[in-house]
Order: structure tokens, then sequence, then C-alpha cells
């Protein structure tokens, strides 16, 4: 089976993919704020510093422009992705019209429509209402102790992590749809055994559909953040009970990559998170010995630069 067409990347500004995830398959990304606009300064963030830490709603890009492009790239791509997801290089429930956005988009698609979210604006009514229309939400919570919260998190100050607990609980008493909670485990931060005694008490409150548990797997926003070593989050796992997994790798494609892509695709890609060769081959459907001279252009020009990270090499914009 082929592979999705690219576009030139100067045709779609909030739209970008599809792109193999993880968790929901191919999954056609939808960003609805600027870059790095987010409630969190996470540490582990592969997106990252952020550069407007803040918790005002605002209409950050405009939401007819944003259905706009997600209605003419479903229009014109086959086949079509498995999901659609709004997501953001931050935090997108930051964005005060999302409730409009998610209703629009469900109406031009009967394809699944997943958030992610770091769940730390679900305090609000508002965000809670917005959010109803989705098929799939995951936030995260990634620690249950307040000072493991800020210092893996680097939350605005005016939040709270009751607040944020308590939002996550009534979130879940009102949606009716899948909820996947995400912890990720930075070795030495949250993951003491308090920490996961703590996180072991609260996960059943909120009642997740699953527990998706992770750790630093991409180049992290902060030099020397690490992963924990795999038993760490297989004992979790096995505390968490059944509805817990360890988020895998995604499964090697069997679509075969014959398809092109441009320098500006791969950029656009790497502008959102660091990837490996593999993944980009994959995500942009281009076999591996025409990826290579591209990224190899990349790199003598400058426009991207080599990062290792647990032992292995990624790409990410210079």
């Amino acid at each position: 089976m082929g592979g999705f067409p690219h576009t030139p990347s100067r045709n779609w500004e909030v739209v970008f993919g599809p792109v193999a995830s993880r968790r929901l398959g191919w999954s056609l990304g939808v960003d609805v704020l600027p870059p790095k606009t987010c409630t969190f300064d996470c540490i582990y963030c592969e997106a990252g510093r952020t550069t407007l830490k803040t918790v005002d709603r605002l209409p950050y890009i405009c939401k007819e422009r944003i259905l706009e492009e997600v209605t003419r790239y479903l229009a014109e791509m086959h086949p079509v992705p498995d999901v659609i997801t709004i997501t953001a290089s931050g935090e997108p429930t930051l964005h005060q019209d999302l409730d409009w956005i998610l209703a629009r988009i469900k109406r031009l698609t009967p394809l699944p429509l997943a958030v992610l979210t770091n769940g730390s604006l679900l305090h609000l009514e508002a965000v809670r209402k917005a959010l109803l229309p989705a098929d799939v939400v995951i936030p995260s919570l990634d620690a249950a102790r307040e000072s493991s919260f800020r210092a893996v998190n680097r939350p605005h100050p005016d939040l709270d992590l009751s607040a944020i607990v308590e939002g996550l609980v009534r979130f879940r008493r009102d949606f009716p749809n899948q909820l996947w909670l995400e912890i990720l485990l930075v070795r030495g931060v949250n993951d003491s055994e308090e920490d996961i005694s703590l996180l072991e008490k609260i996960v059943p409150q909120i009642r997740p559909d699953r527990i998706q548990l992770n750790t630093v797997v991409r180049p992290p926003a902060l030099q020397g953040v690490l992963p924990v070593d795999p038993p760490v989050l297989e004992a979790l796992c096995g505390r968490l009970g059944k509805r817990a997994e360890i988020i895998a790798s995604f499964p090697r494609s069997d679509r075969q990559t014959q398809g092109s892509c441009t320098e500006e695709d791969i950029l656009r890609m790497l502008k959102r998170r660091p990837c490996g060769l593999k993944e980009i081959s994959t995500a942009l459907d281009v076999p591996l010995t025409e990826l290579e001279a591209l990224m190899h252009r990349l790199v003598r020009d400058k426009r991207v630069h080599r990062r290792m990270h647990s032992g292995a090499s990624y790409f990410q914009v210079s």
C-alpha cells in the first residue's frame, strides 16, 4: 500500500502529517497555537522550552483559518488517516474557541477526533465542556506530589496541582468517551517511592480507560534530563492494574515507502519534535536512501543538526 501524499509546506500552516503515532496510528495533526505557548514548561518536552507561559485563553489562531485548512486537507488527501488529533506545540486548551473547532471538525468527517492536553485547565468548566465532542482525550498527570509537579512540569504560578487533579476527576464524570491518562517519569525527579505511592492512590479516582506510562524517549528541553529504567515503568504498571500499559514504539509499518518529499516537508516535521531517520522515513513515506541524501544536505547547510539521546541519533531544527 502506498503512503500519504505530502503537499509543500507553504500550503499548510496548522495541519501536519499524517504521522505515525505510537498510540493513535496514522494521525493527522491540527496545531491550534503558535509554537511553545503553554501552561507548563516541562523539563522533558520534546518541542523545546516554553516561550509564552500563560493561562490566558485567547483566539491565538483564527478558528475559521483552522477549519479551512482541515476542510481542504481532507478533501485533497487519500487514503485518509486513522484519526485527527488536536494538539499544539504547547497546550491546545488555551485556545478559547476550542469548542467551536472540535464541533465543526466533527461535522466534517466521521474520523475519530483526539485531543492531547496536559490537563492543567480542566478545573475550568468552559474547558471541560469544550472537550466533550472528542472521541479520545489524552491528558497527562506526571506527578501527584506538589514538589515533584513543580520540578517536572514547571507550571504557570497560578496553577495548583490539587485543582488539576480535581479537574481531571470532574471531567471524567461528564465525559462519556475514551479518557487515556499519560504519566511520564523522569529519573530522579518524579520517580521516588513517595511519588509512585501517591500516583497509585490518586489515579483510580480519575478512572481513566487507559493509563499510559512513558519516560524521556526523545531529546528533552533540558540537557541532563534522563529516562527511568524499564523496570521502574514495569513496576508502576503492575501497581496501577490491568488498565496500565507501557507505551511501546509504533509498530513497524507494512506500507512500502515509495513516495517522495521535500526538505520543507522534513523541516515542518522536525519543527514540532526531534525525530530519528526511520521515523521520518515512515511518516513521510520516503525511502531511506532518498531521505539520507536530503538529511545530508540539511545538516551540511546547518538547517538541521544531529543530537544523541539515550544512545540513539535524532535530527532537530538548528
